[in-house]
């Protein structure tokens, strides 16, 4: 795969060496994905799940990684001036804002143990390391975790809020993940706002959307003079729980039915090697001739199972270079 011009828009890090993000093991740090997009010329949009702003790294006036914000415990839910806050110090990088992941409501209800056993932390991890575990797996037992939607399905006033000022920010959201209901509702208000949006790994099974739900979504947004773009990673597939997805069904299909012109490809890793002997966790067996140590050797492999399913070099160029281009403000390379 040529990286010309590519741009992973979904890539995990953590903080200090060894990168961790709350409890979880990373295998990249913010210089570690420096080093690998001056090495490649790739640019990163990267995310923790734990941690809450990451700021924009520039060189020589490229911006290498894109700042993003993600809403969790550390700030406290959804927060209005934060992204007004955010959006100014990062200012010219537009800025990502990722609603709740693994404290997202929705999601502590969806998942299953197999998928968050494997965040254990290791019996020599260090006693804060485990104590975050402890209090994740506290949340996760009860069920209790961020909301988006109040006991009527209405957004939260703080919610609203945030879109509001994404908006004014020129800045962008994810859904992270959240499920079907507020996507929906999200989507329905960043669209009459005229805020661009990305639907994060939209298939995968801790959103549990459905593919007719997106279509609607995506043919309301230019009639609002909006835009949504809907996001497929390769982790969904190379570390997915096995059996949980079909190539065909899951990923082609429904990016024929998207269309190419909304969708995006990213790779959704995190810099370290899968387990590739795990049958509970992995969607197949991963040949070991395949290297999968970086966040791209991860998006080629899912790009070229795309390719041998029926998607085309063309409309792979165009969901991994110049969606998310167009998406980062930038001027799409060829």
């Amino acid at each position: 795969m040529k990286f010309k011009g590519v741009i992973d828009s979904h890539v995990h890090i953590g903080a200090g060496e060894p990168p961790i993000d709350g409890f979880i093991k990373r295998g990249l740090n913010i210089k570690s994905l420096t080093a690998l997009s001056r090495k490649t010329g790739v640019a990163f949009v990267p995310k923790m799940h734990f941690g809450g702003l990451i700021e924009p790294v520039v060189k020589e006036g490229k911006i290498l990684i894109f700042p993003s914000l993600t809403f969790n415990s550390e700030t406290d839910g959804f927060s209005q001036s934060l992204v007004y806050e955010a959006a100014q110090k990062v200012r010219p990088a537009r800025l990502c804002v990722f609603f709740p992941s693994l404290e997202a409501e929705t999601h502590l209800t969806n998942i299953d143990k197999p998928w968050f056993s494997i965040f254990q932390p290791l019996k020599e991890a260090p006693i804060e390391q485990k104590e975050k575990f402890a209090n994740y797996q506290k949340i996760y037992k009860q069920k209790k975790g961020i909301k988006v939607l109040d006991k009527n399905g209405s957004l939260l006033p703080e919610v609203k809020k945030v879109i509001k000022a994404v908006q004014e920010t020129g800045s962008f959201l994810h859904t992270s993940h959240l499920g079907e209901q507020e996507i929906k509702k999200v989507l329905k208000e960043a669209v009459n706002r005229k805020t661009e949006a990305v639907v994060t790994h939209a298939n995968a099974r801790a959103n549990n959307i459905k593919l007719e739900t997106l279509a609607a979504l995506v043919k309301l947004a230019p009639e609002k003079g909006a835009r949504i773009c809907i996001e497929f990673c390769a982790a969904n597939w190379i570390v997915g729980l096995r059996g949980a997805y079909d190539l065909q069904k899951n990923f082609v299909v429904w990016i024929q039915t998207l269309k190419v012109e909304n969708c995006i490809l990213s790779s959704d890793a995190n810099g370290l090697e899968p387990n590739r002997e795990n049958e509970k966790t992995n969607a197949f067996t991963i040949p070991q001739k395949i290297p999968l140590k970086t966040p791209l050797d991860w998006l080629e492999y899912f790009v070229n199972l795309l390719m041998g399913k029926g998607i085309t070099p063309a409309e792979v160029h165009q969901m991994i270079v110049e969606n998310p281009n167009r998406l980062l403000n930038l001027k799409p390379e060829c």
